[in-house]
């Protein structure tokens, strides 16, 4: 029956609209003639003649006070709509409403941009209402008020937001794009599918997140329709760190075994050298008794056994040296399948393994400083004993 009220409207010219009425006068039209008489017959609730005139000799003129309830509105633009009609604001879109600048009806297949953006925004007050931790119909009868919280996080306390879901005229120039993912997390028939509790709260977490991004604002649901892009791009990122949830505690877990067990292997290196390089000491002591010693024998005797003990400690010290490189080699080979994923990783495993990597390889120089040190003195001993061999053979011959 409306449909017949906005036909007339359209079939003049879309006249002004005047105190709830339109006027119109003209030439007789048979075709307008038989519209006007099929609307005498409607009830007023859609609308009523104040005058009417049907004849050849004086042509066609009426004013028609249109109907302003549940069976039928007209509205001059969206801005006047969204003041008249806050069930948008609830999730639910009018019907029977004619929007006089778009010349849209709600029964006509195509929408106009602006009402398809603000369908869509409506659908959205809908889902996020059902997806809110908190919804507060009371305080306000003409929007809802939203809850969404996030949890502590290192320093920064919980955070709450609250969603006014205040539509604004700006909201019809934005489009809303892939609704229907929230839509199938929230449908009663996936209800039973498996971690949808856990796809429900990294929903909420999403959108809290990029309100707390935000900063403080005046309109948090403007923030979110307008970032709405960004929602669903933290959701898939939280999706992501949930689905590989437990490959990155297994990846943390295999990382700090393989810390654990490389510096394990790079000490013991040291420790099999220890007792051996006891001998160093010794052998230092021993020069001593060389350059003492007045009996050829005897200087002979401990020369060959200092050379010897030095070569043995440099072997010895070259040999761990060689095992340390590859015990490093071992080390860069296992950790190259995960520096090969690292982007893939949260940050905290990220910095694991950078972490991890760095005070191995801290270790490694140092145990090389050390083992550079140690084959520096142990070639004190055949220095020393070759330079006291050389003092005493000089005063044998001067003597």
């Amino acid at each position: 029956m409306f449909a017949k009220v906005v036909d007339l409207y359209r079939s003049t010219g879309r006249k002004p609209v005047v105190d709830g009425a339109f006027s119109y006068e003209g030439a007789y039209d048979k075709g307008l003639a038989d519209k006007l008489e099929a609307l005498k017959e409607l009830p007023q609730h859609f609308g009523r003649f104040l005058e009417v005139e049907t004849s050849p000799e004086k042509g066609c003129s009426f004013t028609f006070k249109l109907p302003s309830n549940e069976h039928g509105k007209f509205f001059p633009d969206i801005k006047t709509l969204l003041a008249g009609s806050t069930s948008i604001n609830k999730g639910v879109f009018p019907e029977n409403i004619y929007i006089v600048d778009l010349n849209w009806m709600y029964s006509d297949k195509n929408a106009p941009e602006p009402i398809a953006n603000l369908k869509k925004v409506c659908r959205l007050v809908h889902l996020l209402s059902e997806l809110a931790i908190g919804v507060d119909r009371e305080t306000n009868r003409a929007f809802f008020n939203l809850f969404f919280a996030l949890p502590q996080d290192g320093v920064k306390p919980p955070r709450t937001f609250l969603i006014a879901t205040k539509v604004t005229p700006e909201m019809a120039e934005v489009r809303l794009n892939h609704l229907d993912l929230l839509e199938q997390i929230l449908h009663p028939k996936n209800s039973s599918k498996p971690n949808l509790l856990e796809r429900v709260m990294m929903f909420r977490l999403s959108i809290a997140d990029v309100l707390d991004a935000a900063g403080d604002c005046a309109n948090p649901f403007m923030i979110v329709v307008q970032e709405w892009s960004k929602v669903l791009f933290q959701y898939r990122i939280n999706l992501q760190s949930y689905v590989h949830g437990f490959s990155f505690e297994k990846v943390r877990q295999e990382v700090a075994r393989a810390e654990l067990e490389y510096a394990k292997s790079l000490s013991e290196i040291l420790g099999d050298i220890a007792g051996k390089l006891l001998a160093l000491p010794v052998s230092i002591a021993g020069i001593l008794l060389v350059y003492k010693s007045n009996d050829p024998l005897e200087v002979w005797v401990l020369s060959v056994g200092l050379v010897v003990v030095s070569f043995i400690l440099l072997s010895t010290i070259k040999n761990q040296k060689l095992q340390v490189k590859r015990l490093q080699h071992s080390f860069t080979m296992a950790f190259e399948g995960f520096e090969s994923r690292m982007n893939t990783y949260p940050r905290r495993i990220q910095e694991l393994l950078a972490e991890t990597a760095t005070q191995l390889e801290v270790q490694v120089k140092s145990l090389n400083n050390t083992f550079e040190i140690l084959g520096k003195v142990s070639w004190l001993p055949v220095w020393g004993v070759a330079v006291i061999l050389a003092i005493k053979v000089v005063l044998f011959f001067i003597g």
